[in-house]
């Protein structure tokens, strides 16, 4: 596909709700990681491998999490994929 603009009929291209927007993003960016970077500092009244035992469990959780819901769509669209591929009956191919 290819897009083409005609110059002399919009010779100006407003830049800055663009700039604006990506200003936002990047200081949602920022707000994120600094979050992330508070949760993985340990409380001071919690011993170090609590802490460690607890976000290792977080972590093994949610990417075990993930990995069940990848499967299950796997196999579901594979399923739909071979109902979709059977012939009705009297269906000459």
């Amino acid at each position: 596909m290819r897009i083409s603009v005609n110059l002399a009929t919009r010779p100006f291209v407003e830049l800055r709700p663009l700039f604006a927007q990506l200003r936002l993003a990047m200081i949602a960016l920022a707000l994120v990681a600094i979050g992330m970077g508070v949760a993985f500092v340990p409380p001071a009244d919690q011993a170090v491998w609590i802490f460690e035992l607890k976000m290792a469990a977080g972590c093994v959780g949610l990417l075990g999490l993930g990995a069940f819901f990848f499967v299950f769509n796997t196999r579901r669209a594979a399923a739909a994929a071979q109902i979709a591929e059977v012939p009705a009956p009297g269906d000459a191919r």
